[in-house]
């Protein structure tokens, strides 16, 4: 908590991806990590809004992608939500995120640019007994 109303977190994920054994394809790939934050401000009692950031990056080498309609893309991802308190004990949760992939361009001479951006919108309840 920044301010009484305010609530501001981060986050940090390593993958040690080369440590893995997929029968020696781990030679193909580093390690990816996700890095993020978000902030979350109580607009009145009962109601929270909030937004947040999260960069990926796969570990994985353009040079080695062989399924190029399905390349692991380093992503920017940006997220908004609300949150509500029907009653007690019961909240309605709704979030929408965009995730932006970084393209690529390959390198086995096809010079084909390569990259995503995938929507999501979720919609939740949460419901607390002995609130």
């Amino acid at each position: 908590m920044v301010m009484p109303n305010v609530r501001v977190e981060g986050s940090f994920v390593t993958y040690f991806n080369s440590q893995a054994d997929w029968d020696g394809a781990e030679r193909f790939i580093s390690n990816g990590y996700d890095t993020g934050f978000a902030v979350e401000y109580t607009v009145m009692p009962g109601l929270k809004a909030s937004i947040g950031y999260l960069y990926s990056n796969s570990g994985a080498n353009p040079e080695n992608y062989d399924i190029p309609e399905n390349p692991n893309l380093d992503s920017n991802t940006v997220a908004l939500g609300a949150a509500y308190d029907v009653i007690p004990g019961l909240t309605v949760n709704l979030g929408a995120s965009r995730t932006f992939y970084s393209g690529i361009t390959t390198a086995d001479g096809t010079n084909m640019k390569l990259e995503k951006v995938a929507w999501n919108i979720a919609l939740g309840l949460n419901y607390r007994l002995g609130i």
